[in-house]
């Protein structure tokens, strides 16, 4: 059998889907939720240091 590199395959489809679809957002998600707990632990910080 000989390889073929420019041809799709129904299972580089499938997992470029599943990497798009269901992979990115929840990372991202989570990548947004540890921004957001970094933000308000400096604004927190921030706020109680001004005199």
């Amino acid at each position: 059998m000989k390889i073929q590199f420019n041809k799709i395959t129904w299972y580089s489809q499938l997992a470029t889907f599943i990497v798009f679809t269901i992979i990115v957002p929840i990372l991202g998600f989570y990548i947004f939720i540890q921004y957001e707990k970094t933000f308000n632990i400096l604004g927190t910080q921030i706020e109680t240091n001004q005199y």
